[in-house]
């Protein structure tokens, strides 16, 4: 000290580890001393110490007391005594010249970070941050300070260039897309590049990009298979050993289009299939090319058979019998009569369609026969009197909607002639009549 004829300031303690340190002793150090190099004190005479000192010699000597430096101007007040001594600003702190200042409290390590005088923290995430700045309690959020994740020792961060945008532990998976992330709903949803698409938020369970859709339902993720099988509560029911369709969990994974007419939302959303609903058709689940019936006889030729018919909402099937005799092969309305024969179909409301698009039966009609339903094999006739030869006898006529049936001379006419009772009488009026008979 200068009042013991010191040179002042604080001093680094000559040993075998050198640091830097303050002195607080107040008493003197150097009684009537000549000089000082920062430990030694020199007179020409010394015969006696102050209290705490040892004599060696001429020179009287004392370890100082330590402690830290906690200002720039402590750091080197002294030469030589402080030589070998830094101060870092960034982060406020004294430390050897052998090292170098870190340029943030994000780049010092934890020796530095916790020095007293430091103006830095460490965190329970294994990394230093300003005091002024809130610790992280968990990587996850620290997503939000991808610097303060990078420098963590037990964090890591998943850019979005080649991740998702989230600081991870160090065990923790970098996910490559948003979709592989659904593993991990709460990864999911603190990333920069993802949105987790949550079931009790009304949609499927699903880590989608910000951009993405949250479907409310498996149904609606038809148009993306991978999302649907992401997906926690869903499943895609791949083509063609199924639809092509994203059903829940538990639902079916319908083996062919008409069988998932059972679910006509189902069929509708599916890739493979068409759902031809009423009243434009006749309520059947189609293949995509299929064609959608407007109504049920002409679903008869479908490239499928009755099963289209037979499972359809609006139509029934009527299985067929040779010539017709018992079922004439056609899909009827629900509502409608299987005929046991073609003759039978003659009085059906849709008589032409039944008839003509069965498969048993062919209809004769009024404008070039005698409008009347007749077995394959069987003959139009292109006026009523012809008939009265055909096979089938008089039902031909009876059922024909042009036709009549004159029983006493059994011979088939117009409906808008009279039945002739004696052969001279239908002669001069009808002499097919005469010919046939």
């Amino acid at each position: 000290f200068p009042a013991d004829g010191g040179p002042g300031g604080f001093y680094c303690v000559t040993s075998s580890t050198r640091g830097c340190y303050a002195s607080t002793r107040t008493h003197s150090s150097c009684p009537s001393g000549s000089s000082a190099d920062g430990n030694d004190c020199v007179r020409s005479l010394t015969n006696t110490c102050p209290s705490g000192y040892t004599r060696s010699g001429t020179t009287c000597t004392d370890t100082y007391a330590a402690s830290d430096i906690i200002a720039q101007g402590q750091c080197n007040i002294a030469s030589p005594a402080t030589e070998g001594c830094l101060w870092c600003s960034a982060i406020n702190v004294c430390i050897s010249n052998a090292t170098s200042c870190p340029a943030s409290c994000l780049a010092a390590g934890q020796s530095l970070c916790v020095m007293p005088t430091s103006s830095c923290q460490w965190c329970s995430i294994g990394v230093c941050q300003n005091k002024t700045a809130s610790c992280f309690l968990s990587c996850l959020a620290a997503t939000v300070s991808p610097s303060v994740c990078a420098a963590s020792s037990t964090c890591k961060y998943c850019s979005p260039t080649s991740s998702i945008g989230v600081c991870q532990p160090l065990s923790g998976t970098c996910y490559t897309s948003c979709l592989s992330a659904t593993v991990e709903p709460t990864v999911c949803g603190n990333s920069t590049s993802c949105k987790y698409c949550s079931i009790v938020n009304n949609s499927i369970g699903v880590c989608q990009p910000l951009s993405g859709t949250c479907y409310s339902t498996c149904l609606a993720a038809s148009t993306e298979p991978n999302v649907c099988t992401g997906s926690a509560s869903c499943k895609y029911c791949t083509e063609p050993s199924s639809t092509g369709v994203c059903q829940p969990i538990a639902g079916t994974c319908y083996a062919t289009c008409l069988a998932s007419s059972a679910e006509p939302s189902v069929c509708d959303e599916s890739a493979a299939c068409q759902w031809c609903g009423t009243p434009d058709s006749i309520g059947v689940c189609q293949l995509s090319n299929g064609t959608c019936w407007a109504t049920c006889p002409p679903a008869t030729n479908d490239p499928q058979g009755s099963k289209v018919c037979s499972i359809s909402l609006s139509c029934k099937w009527c299985p067929a019998s040779s010539g017709g005799v018992g079922g004439i092969g056609v899909c009827q309305e629900r509502s409608g009569t299987c005929w046991a024969s073609c003759l039978f179909a003659t009085t059906d409301p849709s008589n032409a369609d039944v008839c003509g698009y069965s498969m048993e039966c062919q209809w004769c009609p009024s404008s070039t026969s005698i409008g009347v339903c007749q077995p394959n094999a069987g003959t139009c006739w292109a006026t009523c009197a012809p008939a009265s030869d055909d096979p089938l006898g008089s039902g031909v006529c009876t059922m024909s909607t042009d036709c009549k049936w004159c029983p006493t001379l059994n011979y088939c006419t117009e409906r808008t002639r009279n039945c002739h009772t004696l052969c001279p009488t239908v002669a001069p009026d009808e002499p097919a009549i005469c010919q046939v008979q």
